[in-house]
This record gives structure tokens, sequence and C-alpha cells, in this order.
């Protein structure tokens, strides 16, 4: 399979010039990275990265295309969601839906976020990228406990825009009200350049020099 590295490196890359605000030993999840477009900027930055991709073949593209330290590049073949992996409702949504060659497998293997940070007994998580096609909701759902200890930076990729029934089931408002009742403020960026879509960019509220 050709990557198409250029496109896809080059996809984004005003996203990531702005918000993608990596500095060296911080400690990176890129959920959904596909072949490495968020991935290997962290690691140039000097970031540890958790590469999390239900397809092995993409993480394999990530491995290549990363010449540093071997041991801050960590991949995952694993599709992240809310507990028990996608709903049956959702599932069948995916399938009549486009993209299909982006979405995780029915057979994919599946976890939660707070599932994948007690596996890899993570002890610091600054910043996590979400790219799922849809299912942002179940990541988040599935991560609140590691969301709410970490409090890391998140950007979001919004698929309300590419997908009817994601915007039928009211994801983005959802999500938005999670976020902010973990202590998060979001920007909504609107990215048209490829494919019509939002990005969140969340970030915790500081606490004052109280604590509160």
């Amino acid at each position: 399979m050709d990557p198409a590295k250029d496109y896809w490196f080059d996809d984004e890359r005003e996203i990531r010039d702005q918000y993608w605000c990596i500095e060296p030993g911080q400690v990176v999840m890129d959920v959904g990275c596909h072949i490495g477009s968020y991935s290997i900027p962290a690691l140039t930055a000097g970031a540890t990265v958790y590469a999390v991709d239900p397809d092995v073949s993409r993480l394999t593209w990530v491995r290549q295309f990363w010449e540093g330290d071997p041991d801050r590049l960590i991949t995952i073949d694993r599709a992240l969601a809310e507990k028990g992996g996608y709903t049956a409702e959702f599932r069948a949504s995916l399938d009549i839906s486009g993209y299909r060659e982006f979405h995780a497998p029915a057979d994919a293997k599946f976890s939660t976020l707070d599932e994948l940070a007690a596996e890899y007994e993570l002890t610091r998580l600054d910043w996590v990228k979400i790219d799922v096609e849809g299912a942002e909701l179940g990541v988040l759902t599935g991560g609140l406990e590691t969301i709410a200890r970490f409090r890391p930076s998140l950007i979001v990729e919004a698929h309300d825009m590419v997908y009817g029934f994601v915007a039928r089931m009211g994801s983005e408002g959802k999500c938005h009200d999670l976020l902010r009742n973990l202590g998060y403020e979001i920007e909504v960026v609107p990215y048209a350049r490829s494919a019509p879509r939002d990005f969140w960019i969340c970030k915790p509220f500081l606490a004052d020099s109280d604590g509160k």
C-alpha cells in the first residue's frame, strides 16, 4: 500500500503548526494515529508517543517513518471506545457510511483509554490527539479517569460534518458537556482544506493562586 505520506503529512498542517505544541520530555497519546502525521512531529519535538491504531499496517508505516530513538515510540494495535467497544447501532451506521478504510474493523481489538493507561502504567500524559471517525464520545467516556487524573491538552477531530449519524447522535454537544464538566475550555477551529470538519482544541482551566 502506498501510504501517500506527502499528502497525509501536509493535510492538517495548519492545525499542527498552530496548536500541536509538543515540548521535549512530554508524553503523548495519538489515538487514531493513521501513518503518523501527528506522532512523528511529536517524536521530533522530543516527546514519548503512544501511537494507537486498529490497523497494524499503519503502525508499521509510523515505525518506518520514525528514524530516531525507538524507545520513545510505542505502537499499539487497538481501537479505543467506551467499555465494551462500539455499540451495535454505531457499528451498523459505520458500515453504511463513507471513508470505510479508516474505520475500526469489526474484529479490531478494543480498549478504553483508562484501560490503556493502566496497562502501560502511565504516570504522565500531556497531550491526547483523537481522530476516530465519529467515535469521539466513546473515547472520552472511556477515558474519564485518565483525563481527570492527568488533565492533558487535547486535539479532537470532530466528525459531525463528515457523518450524518454522528450529528444525529448529538456527539458534539455531549462531548463538550463532558469536557467542560472535567474543567476544560474548548476552542472550535473550522477546517476545510480537505473534507470539511471542526477541530476542538481543549485546554484544562488553570487553578488560581488558592488552588481552586
